[in-house]
This record gives C-alpha cells, structure tokens and sequence, in this order.
C-alpha cells in the first residue's frame, strides 16, 4: 500500500476534526443568528421587543357577538332562522346598518352559500331591503353572494402527508384577500368539512385552516353548523369533536324557547353566547322571527322597529298573501278561511316560497284586512270532482 493512500475510515475521522475545529473557530452567536432568524418568520419574537409600545385595540365586527379575525361558530337548528339572521349580518356589514339593534363594523362581505340557491337568496335580500327600505343597488360592490347549492366541495383532503388545502379552498382564500372581503359567512360547515365530524385531528385541520385565512385577510369568519342531539339537550348547541369549539374563538347558539314559553311565543328566539375568548359569555338575547326577518326584543322597544313604516310592513304583508293566493288557485289548491281545513290560507301559505316567510299569525291578520277592504272574497270554483267548492278569491273590480 501506497504511504500516501489513506482509509476511507482515517479520511472521515479527518473530515470530522476539521468540521470541529471550524465550529470552535465560528464566531460567537452565528448558529443562534440562523435560529433566530428562521424563526421570527414563523412568528417568534421577544418578549422584551414589546417595550415602550402599545398593543392594538381589540376589533369587533359586532361588539361582544363577532370578533375580528377570528373564527365564530354559529349553530342552530334546522329551520330555527340561522341562515336568515347571519345574511342580516352580512347585508349589515355590507350597508352600515344595526345588526339587532348593534353598531357593526362596515366591510365588504361574502356570503357562501350551500343550502339557499339564487333565488332564495334573491328572496332573502328583498325582504331585507323592505324592513330598510333599501334597494339591491344601493349594496354596490360591498355584498358578495356565493351560491355553491349542489356544487359544494370540502375545504381539505387527505393525502400521504396528510390534509392539503382543496383548489376551492385556494380559490376562495385568494378570492377574500384580492377582493378585501371583511366578513365571510359559510353556510353551513358540513358541506365544506369533507372529515370525520367525531375525529379531533380532523376537526382541528379544519378550524385552523380558516383561522389562519381570518389572520393572513384579516377577515372575521363566521361559520354556520348544525347541533347534535346531544347539544340540543345540553342547550350547548355543540356537535362532534369538542375541537370544533375549542378552536373557535367565539361560540353562538340560536334555539327556540323552551315549553310554556313557547306556546305562548311560538315565533320568540334566543341568541346564546356559548363560549368568547374576549369577552362575557354564558347570556341570552332575546330575538323574535317575525315576516322572513329576525329583530331584537330591545330594538322592539324603541329602536329599529319604530323606524320602519308600519305602512311598508302591511304592503308587504298583503302583496306576499295576495301572491299566494293567485299561486295556489293556479296550482288548483283553492284556499280556505276555515281554520280546520286543511286548506286554511294562513297556514298554507305560510308554508310557501311565495309567502316570503310571513308567518301564520300575521297571514291572518293581513287575511282579515283584506276581507276588510274587500279585496278578497269567500267564491264558489268548480272542484277536481266538479262539485262546487268554497274558496278565497280575489274580488273582481
């Protein structure tokens, strides 16, 4: 063997030692240097970096209810009138206007929406701008409707490394970032969840995902699912993995009243304050579901209600009827005054997209003006039999 040749084993030993002697020989504070500096891109900082300065207010969309940049879970159950209150939100934030009788903060708001398609929300806006006597122009580009009815996809999927970001999840971040969008309301999570609802892993995917667009936008997210059976009777409003709520910052419940109370106030509501990061929760607010819209008990009382004509309000009321009833007869469904009939035009028409959610009790009153005014008429049509049938019809000028 050549003198000069070396082992492999001896070169390694060398390269080690000079790899050692170069680390003594690097200057104090270069490693921690690197450290610190990959570091503060993923958000380490100094404690003490905060000296001499002052931490910045604390936002709200809606003071004590929806924080700024910050997930809100609102939930509710099916039918109960969460859809209808969260598009006031978001036609509230578009337009500057009170949010159950609350100041909001004005931002340009989407609305994502996977269980009304166009035309209800279409539906939805009209009754809005009635009770503000508003118009759809009026919005300008402040107010984006999304409708994902029959097409939505999940947020996230599964792959070797785990739970990716969707191209619809791309698509509507970079949507919220270019377009400035202060508010986004997603109705509801499990069209757009695609995991395991019980699973804690998925679950917490989910809520960071959004947590993190509501941080990077700096957009207040509020998303709309649906209670378990178990949250029902709890009155928690919860359901699945307990990382749903624990992620989120702030935790809303709307529920019917319970018992005597409801027999009573069939249309009353509360909005429940679960669970807030940032301020008092475990309270009530007390809400009434009134003509396809959703007020505040305190606005009731000397706020936003005393401000809209009872004139715009009876108009309303009357055309919705008054629609019904010329969809029904068409339909071959001729209405009836009789309460027992299973053809009472109140509660038939309180059923109908066309009735505009107006409910029973004021179809009946509206039904009893314009018998009043003789608008309306109890005729005799030709039933399915040809046996004369009584009807409510239309008087004839």
């Amino acid at each position: 063997m050549n003198d000069k040749t070396v082992s492999l084993e001896e070169a390694r030993r060398q390269q080690r030692t000079e790899q050692s002697q170069d680390q003594v020989r690097m200057p104090q504070g270069r490693v921690t240097q690197n450290v610190e500096a990959r570091a503060r891109t993923d958000g380490m900082f100094y404690a003490s970096s905060l000296q001499g300065t002052k931490p910045k207010p604390r936002q709200w969309i809606v003071h004590g209810l929806i924080p700024d940049k910050a997930v809100t879970l609102f939930s509710g159950n099916g039918g109960i009138g969460k859809s209808t209150v969260m598009f006031q939100l978001a036609a509230a934030v578009a337009s500057g206007r009170k949010w159950l009788g609350r100041d909001v903060m004005l931002r340009r708001a989407a609305y994502l929406s996977a269980e009304d398609d166009r035309d209800e929300l279409h539906r939805r806006l009209d009754v809005i701008n009635v009770r503000h006597d508003a118009q759809h122009g009026d919005y300008e580009d402040q107010l984006i409707l999304w409708d994902k009815t029959g097409s939505a996809t999940p947020f996230l999927f599964r792959d070797n490394e785990g739970w990716q970001e969707s191209p619809f999840f791309c698509l509507l971040a970079n949507a919220v970032v270019d377009l400035g969008i202060g508010l986004l309301v997603i109705d509801s999570m499990y069209n757009f969840f695609g995991g395991n609802e019980l699973s804690r892993t998925d679950a917490t995917a989910f809520m960071d995902c959004l947590q993190k667009l509501a941080l990077e936008a700096e957009c207040s997210i509020v998303v709309l699912w649906h209670p378990s059976a178990s949250g029902l009777e709890s009155g928690t409003g919860t359901s699945g993995s307990t990382a749903f709520r624990n992620r989120a910052r702030q935790m809303l419940y709307m529920t019917g009243l319970k018992d005597e109370e409801a027999e009573e106030d069939p249309d009353g509501r509360l909005l429940r304050v679960v669970k807030s990061n940032y301020g008092p929760s475990g309270y009530d607010i007390r809400l009434r579901y009134e003509d396809g819209y959703v007020v505040a008990e305190e606005e009731r009382q000397g706020g936003l209600l005393d401000q809209i004509s009872e004139d715009a309000k009876t108009t309303f009321r009357r055309e919705a009827f008054l629609h019904c009833l010329d969809v029904a007869l068409h339909q071959g469904r001729p209405p009836s005054d009789a309460k027992n009939s299973p053809r009472y035009a109140p509660k038939m028409f309180s059923g109908m997209p066309e009735g505009r959610g107006v409910s029973r009790r004021n179809f009946e009153k509206t039904m009893e003006e314009l018998f009043s005014d003789q608008q309306i008429i109890v005729g005799s049509l030709s039933g399915p039999d040809r046996h004369p049938i009584k009807a409510i019809i239309r008087r004839e000028k």
